[in-house]
């Protein structure tokens, strides 16, 4: 079955299924990550809350640094605490990253974060990050 689209119509994409990419991404890279739960619920009349408000969908640590990868949906819009947890996070010296495509995991990820990381640790014996085209051989092997 082939998907089409209507002139000047895009396609929607699902966060959970960007996400499952990233995170597939992220395992067969074998960059140390996790998935970031966090929310509230009410039970027997009692609130329960989780995790730290606006943090993002997924941790990692590339290159020694803390990342935080926010997905989101093509319809999908940052929150106030999201954007408040994405200042707070890089005034600490962390990288929040943004991805709301599969082009975003290419741009983003293959040069916002890794391209960062490789200018920042130059001249160092910290571990070094992927090149760009590492990054895109990876992931054609995968996608």
């Amino acid at each position: 079955m082939t998907q089409k689209k209507a002139k000047n119509q895009k396609i929607k994409i699902k966060e959970s299924d960007l996400q499952n990419a990233v995170l597939s991404l992220l395992k067969l890279k074998g960059v140390f990550h996790y998935r970031n739960n966090s929310g509230a619920f009410k039970r027997d009349g009692h609130f329960y809350s989780f995790g730290t408000k606006g943090s993002p969908d997924i941790i990692c640590v590339i290159g020694g640094r803390f990342v935080g990868l926010e997905i989101k949906g093509t319809d999908g819009k940052q929150s106030e605490d999201q954007k408040k947890f994405q200042k707070e996070l890089e005034k600490a010296g962390g990288i929040y990253v943004l991805l709301r495509s599969q082009r975003d995991i290419d741009e983003k990820l293959g040069l916002s974060v890794y391209h960062k990381l490789i200018r920042e640790t130059k001249g160092t014996k910290e571990k070094k990050a992927p090149t760009l085209g590492e990054i895109r051989d990876l992931y054609n092997s995968v996608y």
